[in-house]
């Protein structure tokens, strides 16, 4: 399957096979466009897991053409795990998400994370 299927090629794809064509478009795009583009997304998904203060890092956070997968830091509620949260973005997006909370970040990054990371 390739990216340039038509409209009217679309249309006539069994749904299975319309949500494979469309995971491997957006894989085609950068983590950063499809950051741009469902960031309110992300921020329902994420909220309705427990986290707050999402930040982006890494190559999609810089805004990098070739980004292929997206960073994300947060703040998560006790009572809440960040893979559950992960795999929901995962699904949705159709991108790689690694998400990882401040106090997870390695010391020997940590400052450069926390200064190169705005907000979604």
């Amino acid at each position: 399957m390739t990216n340039t299927l038509t409209k009217a090629t679309r249309s006539t794809l069994p749904d299975g096979l319309r949500t494979i064509e469309r995971r491997m478009t957006q894989r085609a795009s950068s983590a950063a466009v499809v950051r741009r583009e469902s960031r309110e997304e992300i921020s329902r998904i994420a909220t309705a897991h427990g986290a707050g203060n999402v930040r982006v890092f890494g190559s999609a956070g810089r805004e990098e053409a070739g980004a292929h997968d997206l960073d994300l830091l947060v703040e998560m509620a006790t009572d809440r795990n960040l893979f559950d949260l992960s795999q929901e973005l995962e699904d949705t997006l159709g991108i790689a998400v690694d998400v990882v909370s401040e106090g997870a970040l390695p010391p020997y990054l940590r400052e450069r994370i926390l200064a190169e990371a705005p907000p979604l």
